[in-house]
């Protein structure tokens, strides 16, 4: 599920499409909505063989655009992670302060 107001927030990042939805909801250090999770999970899929193929899955040479784009991808994820850890950790000394009096 999804609120209004986070719908409008990620209008921007979905005007045109680049990847599937779900991908694009994943990516929270793009657009800053966290995403939560329900365990355990409330329905599980069935596994069954893929009807595409395998050819997806043929390695090809990557280009250099497409490795600074992974890299971009790589060092977003992992900043925005930084960031809400330091933010816990100031938000937890501040608690912690307030508990003790100091």
């Amino acid at each position: 599920m999804i609120t209004r107001e986070a719908a409008e927030t990620l209008v921007p990042f979905c005007r045109s499409v680049t990847r599937p939805v779900d991908d694009q909801l994943d990516r929270f250090w793009e657009h800053g909505i966290p995403s939560l999770c329900l365990f355990p999970f409330p329905l599980i899929e069935e596994a069954r063989p893929s009807m595409i193929g395998n050819d997806r899955f043929v390695a090809t040479e990557t280009s250099l655009k497409r490795k600074a784009l992974l890299l971009r991808e790589l060092s977003g994820r992992r900043l925005a992670i930084l960031r809400r850890r330091r933010h816990r950790q100031d938000w937890t000394a501040v608690r912690f302060a307030g508990a003790t009096g100091g």
